[in-house]
């Protein structure tokens, strides 16, 4: 009896990944950085900052209105980073020299698709998270390829969810494990840059902005390329196991079906949480105004019975 094919060995993955960061590592870490440059011109930019050297008002200015400038591309660079990411390391999987600026034009060349995918996979996973929890995790996992079947696949909009479904079907648990213990690996390593390096900043006597650069240069430069990296190499191999093999009928309906519920629901807690978010603040405000006519009420009450015993009093006298 033939053995059912499944998943590389935890270990064989981490040894693969490692292996091809290593061997781009100044590219990947190259276009992991890009948006936290824009950030640092950002703060350097700041108001306080700023403000504190004294400048003329229009330099100032200026210097506000680029770093409104640097804010932005740092918010926009940000959301397209993960799919230039996942460019860059499926350009050097094949082989390819992976060149920093040609992988955010392409990226960006793709960014109305690509946001759209984007925001199926949040939305999916939002109206599974409504319902306690566990329905978004079991949405996440089988989700977890969407941007590489977007990528690598051209798949669209709801065919880009369903054929990560169809790769993650049968490998739920194992992919899931495989999740789990590269989200303990990244702990653990930035932990331990936290201890040895926080360690070495505070010997130094250096500020802990120091730290907090090299801390975000870590994370950027070495940690989120190579956990993409990672999971790329895991969506490679389990659609090695699905090779040959389309997604029947069925399973493309039911995903698609079941995709569609879980956006109404996240569409359906969004509305009743504005409809309850609104009718609050109404129900303060009335509630407020009520407070205020009851407390004019109470005065005018209160000074019409004080006119009233000092009438009688003058009467008296």
């Amino acid at each position: 009896m033939a053995t059912q094919p499944s998943l590389k060995p935890i270990s064989t993955l981490f040894g693969e990944a490692w292996r091809l960061y290593k061997k781009h590592m100044n590219a990947l870490a190259l276009v992991g950085v890009i948006p936290l440059i824009f950030y640092g011109a950002k703060i350097i930019l700041a108001p306080d900052f700023v403000a504190s050297y004294g400048y003329p008002l229009w330099l100032i200015l200026v210097l506000l209105t680029a770093a409104a400038i640097f804010a932005l591309l740092h918010l926009v660079f940000s959301i397209i980073l993960p799919l230039a990411l996942a460019e860059a390391v499926d350009e050097a999987h094949k082989g390819k020299d992976v060149e920093t600026s040609a992988v955010y034009k392409r990226a960006f060349a793709e960014t109305i698709q690509y946001l759209f995918v984007l925001m199926l996979v949040l939305i999916v996973f939002l109206g599974g998270s409504v319902l306690f929890i566990i329905p978004g995790i079991v949405a996440a996992i089988y989700l977890k390829f969407a941007i590489f079947t977007y990528l690598c696949e051209d798949k669209r909009g709801m065919d880009a969810l369903v054929t990560s479904a169809w790769y993650v079907k049968g490998s739920w648990w194992a992919i899931l494990g495989r999740q789990i213990v590269l989200a303990i690996v990244l702990v653990v390593a930035a932990l331990i840059f936290i201890i040895i390096v926080g360690a070495v900043i505070i010997a130094l006597g250096f500020s802990p902005a120091i730290f907090s650069i090299l801390f975000q240069l870590f994370i950027f430069m070495i940690l989120i390329p190579y956990g993409m990296t990672y999971v790329y190499l895991v969506y490679k191999d389990a659609k090695s196991l699905k090779e040959g093999k389309e997604p029947h009928k069925d399973f493309v309906n039911e995903s698609e079906q079941l995709f569609i519920v879980l956006l109404i629901v996240a569409a359906a807690a969004v509305l009743i949480v504005f409809c309850v978010s609104t009718f609050g603040r109404w129900n303060v405000r009335f509630s407020g105004m009520g407070t205020i006519t009851s407390q004019r009420a109470n005065s005018g009450y209160m000074m019409n019975r004080g006119n009233m015993m000092y009438g009688r009093q003058y009467n008296g006298y």
